[in-house]
C-alpha cells in the first residue's frame, strides 16, 4: 500500500487510512509547521492513536519537537501510555 507521495505534495491526517491495527508512519511531521503548533499536532496525533488503536512512527530531527511531544505526555496520563520516544544519536 502506498503511504506517501514524494515531492511537494502534502497529505493531512484526514487523508490517511486510521483503520483499528494499522501502523502509520510519518516522517518529520513537523516540517512546515510553526513551532507553537507542535504541542497542538502531538495532542491531536495521540488522541487518533487512542480513538484508531493504531500505531504511529514519527521520525524527526526537531529536539524542540520532541520536547513539546515530552511535555504533552507529562501533561495528561493517558497519553504516557501511548508514546514512547527513542534516541539514536547523541543531539546538542
Amino acid at each position: 500500500m502506498r503511504m506517501f507521495s514524494f515531492g511537494n505534495r502534502s497529505h493531512s491526517l484526514s487523508e490517511k487510512m486510521f483503520a483499528v491495527g494499522y501502523r502509520f508512519m510519518k516522517v518529520e511531521r513537523e516540517n512546515g509547521l510553526h513551532y507553537s503548533a507542535h504541542k497542538l499536532m502531538w495532542k491531536i496525533l495521540l488522541k487518533c492513536i487512542d480513538k484508531h488503536k493504531i500505531q504511529l512512527f514519527v521520525t524527526t530531527h526537531n529536539l524542540e519537537c520532541l520536547q513539546n511531544l515530552e511535555a504533552v505526555m507529562l501533561n495528561n496520563e493517558k497519553f504516557q501510555s501511548l508514546a514512547n520516544i527513542y534516541n539514536i544519536a547523541k543531539t546538542k
